[in-house]
């Protein structure tokens, strides 16, 4: 796929088919590139496409991307304050083409302002942009907008604690995707969900020693780690922090403490080398709940700092507020 890639790239740029790029860079930087190089690369790609498709009147691949891009740059920790005001104007865009696209874009504004402290709610995904009819609306009328909305619902949950709701709805997300395979089989959310649902599982299961649930939650352990074992090796850049992080929070459950904390600090120097920084800033707070529940408050209190100036920097104030409240 990724030689291919290149080929159709250059062929493009040969013959100078401006009236391919929106489906060709669509094809490349959105389902290929992801898993052969860093996701931040393919960003500016992408909003050379959405603005050639505009240019040359082809609305569905335009919202395709813009879709994608936005996607994209919430996954790859790009600073949130100017990403809502690209969202809203592409949220103008799909609002006159297609209302449904519309109804994606708002998903993904909603999820931020959660993060920037426009919620009385963070951990779920409803305020100003979503509500619960807006929801089930949503999920009736489209599998892959199901999908996106469980994704962006497990990642808030799982990052404002609510465990118990985070494997739900990465449990509604996995029904989704056995029913409509192909819209999730390459998306570049199905390996995110892989790497939360993993990191939910794992909290879950050090909580509770016994019992069918734990055995689930070992399944999907186990899956997770396997499968992001696989997407490092085929990108490192992407996946190699994430690895690592599940890796710290297993040693973590098998007691394996020293491996946790080497773990901890792999992973977040991994994110920060590579401009993930709020996997960065997961990771060290991650690091300050194993040192903070292992009876070392000193160590604790740092990760927790470091993570708070992390989310700062990405612009997750409500994930501030979140750790000073509970844990410093």
């Amino acid at each position: 796929g990724f030689r291919l890639g290149k080929v159709a790239l250059a062929t493009v740029e040969r013959f100078e088919a401006k009236e391919y790029v929106p489906r060709v860079y669509l094809t490349i930087y959105a389902f290929i590139n992801y898993f052969y190089q860093p996701v931040q690369s393919n960003m500016t790609c992408l909003k050379e496409a959405a603005e050639v498709g505009l240019s040359l009147g082809d609305p569905e691949n335009t919202m395709s991307i813009a879709q994608t891009y936005i996607g994209l740059a919430l996954q790859s920790g790009q600073p949130l304050v100017p990403l809502v005001e690209e969202m809203r104007s592409y949220s103008q865009q799909m609002m006159q083409r297609n209302p449904m696209s519309d109804m994606w874009i708002h998903a993904c504004r909603q999820f931020t302002a959660n993060l920037l402290g426009r919620s009385s709610c963070p951990h779920r995904l409803v305020g100003e942009e979503m509500n619960e009819h807006t929801l089930l609306l949503i999920v009736e009328r489209s599998a892959l907008m199901a999908e996106i909305i469980y994704f962006f619902s497990t990642w808030l949950a799982y990052l404002f604690g609510e465990y118990e709701l985070a494997s739900e709805t990465a449990e509604k997300s996995r029904n989704v995707g056995k029913k409509d395979q192909i819209f999730i089989c390459k998306f570049f959310t199905l390996y995110n969900h892989v790497f939360y649902s993993g990191l939910t599982a794992l909290v879950l299961a050090r909580r509770q020693h016994h019992g069918q649930r734990r055995k689930v939650w070992l399944s999907t352990i186990d899956s997770s780690i396997r499968q992001m074992e696989e997407l490092a090796e085929l990108c490192a850049w992407n996946f190699a922090h994430k690895l690592e992080l599940l890796q710290a929070e297993y040693a973590y459950l098998t007691g394996d403490c020293a491996m946790a904390a080497s773990k901890y600090d792999r992973a977040a120097e991994l994110a920060a080398s590579h401009r993930f920084v709020h996997e960065e800033a997961l990771a060290l707070e991650r690091a300050g709940l194993f040192y903070s529940e292992t009876g070392d408050r000193v160590a604790a209190s740092r990760y927790f700092a470091r993570a708070c100036a992390c989310y700062a920097k990405w612009g997750a104030s409500s994930k501030v507020a979140h750790i000073q409240e509970h844990y410093l």
